[in-house]
């Protein structure tokens, strides 16, 4: 139990640190944030488990790109002219499809980079 809100807790750091990421970019432009942000992914990553790790990038995606591409619903919804709770689940396929991204490279750096998975001399 302690372990699963452990987890529960790392997973919704992660996606804060994705919401933090997407402030750095247009229009809010606060570039210090995705040096802070990737400090974050990075920390959280570091010690945790190959798996976890997917995990941990796949939350962190979903908040970056969750609060990135709001407009894609917008646009999909009223220029498109599509109701709109398919174009909320056009939306969050889009989103689910963009968080693999930094969830594999998340997994990757933890399972060849980290600490815990170098040989000890």
């Amino acid at each position: 139990m302690k372990n699963a809100q452990k987890y529960l807790y790392q997973l919704l750091a992660a996606a804060l640190l994705g919401v933090t990421m997407m402030l750095s970019f247009a229009p809010f432009s606060i570039f210090p944030l995705a040096v802070i942000a990737m400090t974050g992914l990075c920390i959280l990553i570091y010690h945790a488990s190959p798996r976890l790790s997917f995990w941990i990038g796949f939350s962190f995606g979903a908040g970056l790109f969750g609060s990135g591409v709001y407009w894609v619903f917008i646009s999909i919804s009223r220029y498109g002219d599509v109701s709109d709770g398919i174009a909320f689940f056009i939306t969050a396929g889009l989103m689910t499809i963009l968080a693999t991204f930094p969830a594999t490279a998340c997994y990757i750096t933890n399972r060849y980079f980290a600490g815990h998975t170098r040989s000890k001399m």
